[in-house]
């Protein structure tokens, strides 16, 4: 069996136990058709791509051998932010409890944009501007993310 599928049995179990304590929906739509992935498969799925490294969403796709089409297989990964959003929030409240603050800054690249064509670009003129990253310069915006996090005091 692949590693990556038996990691992803694992945290499957791991992500059903966190849906059942937080009390969310498995399915969104009680009637009607019941879709291929539940809420926690996909959930499970997205986790995976970031915990393996897995590159893209076709690579995971191709991994998971989903009996889906990949079309519909994104547009389930794409709707599970919410549930992700909550999993983060209950488990930032949990971990908060006595700690001390400390702050992180990130900043991600928003290429608005290719290389070729940032001298004509009109759409974000005013917004967008050269700059340069890791990966490489590009012409764009940088999305800023401040975040703090309460640490245990000893």
């Amino acid at each position: 069996m692949n590693t990556s599928l038996t990691i992803y049995h694992n945290l499957k179990t791991i992500v059903a136990q966190i849906f059942s304590s937080l009390k969310l929906k498995d399915r969104d739509h009680p009637k009607g058709r019941k879709p291929i992935l539940t809420n926690t498969e996909a959930v499970t799925c997205v986790i995976l791509k970031q915990q393996q490294n897995i590159a893209t969403k076709k690579s995971l796709y191709e991994i998971m051998e989903a009996p889906l089409s990949y079309n519909r297989f994104v547009v389930t990964l794409n709707r599970t932010a919410k549930y992700l959003g909550k999993i983060i929030t209950a488990m930032m409240q949990l971990l908060n409890r006595r700690s001390q603050l400390l702050k992180f800054t990130d900043a991600t690249d928003i290429p608005v944009c290719l290389n070729k064509n940032g001298k004509a670009h009109r759409t974000m003129k005013g917004l967008a501007a050269w700059s340069k990253t890791g990966k490489g310069w590009f012409y764009g915006l940088k999305l800023h993310l401040t975040s703090f996090e309460l640490r245990n005091s000893p």
